[in-house]
């Protein structure tokens, strides 16, 4: 199973290169390939949420269409996140997951853009939402902000807010 050991040179490089950003753009680079390989290899449902860093994954159905994780051991020390949301996303729930993450997001967004027609404090709280989504989307690129606690967690926290002024 390739998947047992795709990381594992990756952490041992880093302990030899300068820790600069080219050596963080490169695993990123190969964290990216990664994902971008697990969520093809099931691309309509994905590999199962969560799934993404277990070792001794077992997969059922067929490659390349569903073929998704029927039972895994351990989480894998070496790496946790594909470190770009939405490949991870991708690898994890497929197309169709993110079918229903970008529903999700059009439906918060299209709520704060009809609050524009209200007043002022409304239009503050919708400015605040847009740039916080804009801000999780844009971290989303080189970071796993859908679940890390210092990106996603505190900005969900504020489009949750901001949400809630504009539906008032």
């Amino acid at each position: 199973d390739w998947s047992s050991d795709v990381c594992s040179p990756i952490w041992e490089v880093t302990s030899k290169i300068d820790m600069e950003g080219d050596v963080n753009l490169a695993i990123r680079g190969i964290l990216w390939g990664r994902a971008a390989r697990e969520g093809v290899m099931s691309p309509l449902v994905g590999i199962g949420f969560g799934r993404y860093n277990d070792i001794g994954r077992q997969f059922s159905g067929l490659p390349y269409v569903v073929y998704p994780v029927v039972r895994s051991s351990v989480n894998s020390g070496s790496d946790f996140t594909a470190h770009n949301s939405i490949l991870h996303m991708f690898a994890e729930l497929g197309f169709i997951g993110l079918a229903i993450l970008f529903a999700l997001l059009r439906a918060v967004w299209k709520k704060f853009t009809l609050s524009e027609q209200s007043g002022m404090s409304r239009g503050v709280w919708e400015n605040t939402g847009k740039a916080a989504m804009l801000c999780v989307l844009y971290m989303s690129v080189t970071q796993h902000s859908f679940g890390a606690p210092i990106y996603g967690m505190t900005l969900m926290f504020l489009i949750g807010i901001a949400y809630s002024q504009c539906r008032r």
